[in-house]
């Protein structure tokens, strides 16, 4: 028994005798994170184009319906930040030819229609906490890399593949900004082939996202 306790503190003095060193380190960390920007969009982000009548629709064509509209406003809460907007529709099946439409569902096996989506080229920013808000330019871009200014009055986003729009800043590139407002526009065109027995609904659902910079 004594011969076992012997040789347990050997072996805790050789461990011990080990573990010292000459050098130590001294580590200071931490991790940065983007400012938290948040979205908000009036009416609850909803443009109910409420009932069509079958009466209105007529073989071969489209019917539009009226444009609507509403604002979505990014607050990044004080802080500084580069950020671009992405939107990705939830019909990729139903939509027309262009990937910049989405579609609005089917009825039995005929497409309802599509709609399209657009955003107005000037935008209301805030570039610092201190500034009022001033108008901006809308930049696009199909990879966050290279960005080009919108020429046209309005963009329409292409809701099927990468499409990112954010602000300019006065070289031309992406700008940090605290808030920013834009205008979103919507309308839907109904086809006037299908045979309308009942209510037909009608949807879509495009998602918004966040992407810093």
């Amino acid at each position: 028994m004594k011969h076992f306790k012997t040789a347990a503190l050997v072996c805790a003095l050789g461990f011990s005798a080990a573990a010292q060193a000459d050098t130590a380190e001294w580590t200071l960390q931490g991790v940065i994170t983007p400012a938290a920007c948040g979205m908000v969009m009036s009416g609850n982000g909803v443009h109910d184009f409420g009932t069509v009548a079958a009466s209105a629709l007529k073989e071969g064509e489209y019917h539009r319906l009226d444009t609507k509209n509403n604002k979505i406003n990014i607050d990044c809460n004080g802080a500084s930040t580069r950020a671009a907007v992405k939107f990705l529709s939830e019909r990729g099946t139903s939509m027309n030819a262009s990937q910049a439409s989405f579609g609005l569902g089917l009825h039995g096996d005929k497409k309802i229609g599509y709609g399209q989506h657009n955003v107005n080229r000037e935008v209301q920013v805030k570039f610092t906490p201190q500034s009022d808000f001033a108008e901006g330019k809308l930049l696009e871009s199909k990879d966050k890399v290279k960005w080009s200014l919108v020429n046209s009055t309005v963009r329409t986003p292409n809701v099927n593949n990468d499409h990112y729009l954010t602000v300019a800043n006065e070289q031309g590139a992406p700008a940090s900004f605290t808030q920013m407002t834009m205008t979103l526009n919507s309308t839907a065109l109904i086809s006037g082939d299908l045979v309308v027995e009942k209510e037909v609904p009608f949807r879509n659902v495009t998602t918004i996202s966040l992407e810093y910079l």
